[in-house]
């Protein structure tokens, strides 16, 4: 995975970022939205499953997988997102203030979500408590499902815009 780069301020925001690192790390963060498909549907299932048998082991073992295996990708993509491709994108005003401000919302949501899944131990915890993780799971990956198509649809396609603006012209090419 791609460090995120570029100036920061005292906050750590990214305040600038160069065409090329952002061009690689957008399609980086697009390849982990690829990656991410079938352990949201898995994510999905087993949540849904688990809600209404949650003493069933291979049901946690399943939901334990699915989330063991989206949440590094999705810190990683929530983090650059917010600290690089963000700010980089409203210094620039490449995206509308509430496209910002609804992916700023969505990745919030997430990462509260998130937040709940990450104090279960869907091999270890209660059957109560492995229900409602169960339902919690399936939000997540629905809500993640939602963001990850919104972004496709919206906001990258905005920043490839940006990038192709920002880049000026190619060695070798004549215009």
């Amino acid at each position: 995975m791609t460090k995120p780069s570029g100036e920061r301020n005292e906050s750590g925001t990214a305040v600038s970022a160069q065409p090329l690192q952002m061009k690689s790390l957008l399609k980086e963060l697009a390849g982990e939205d690829l990656s991410l498909r079938m352990p949201i549907i898995e994510a999905a299932v087993a949540g849904s499953e688990l809600s209404f048998n949650p003493s069933d082991p291979e049901l946690r073992a399943r939901a334990a997988k699915a989330w063991a295996t989206i949440q590094p990708i999705m810190a990683h993509h929530l983090t650059s997102e917010d600290t690089v491709i963000l700010p980089w994108a409203q210094a620039l005003s490449t995206l509308p203030p509430e496209v910002l401000e609804r992916t700023r919302k969505e990745h919030r949501e997430l990462r509260g979500t998130g937040g709940l899944l990450s104090q279960v131990s869907f091999e270890h915890s209660s059957d109560e408590v492995v229900a409602r993780a169960g339902k919690v799971l399936c939000i997540f990956a629905a809500l993640l499902d939602d963001v990850i198509a919104g972004e496709q649809r919206d906001v990258f396609p905005m920043l490839r815009r940006a990038l192709f603006a920002t880049a000026g012209p190619r060695p070798g090419k004549r215009g």
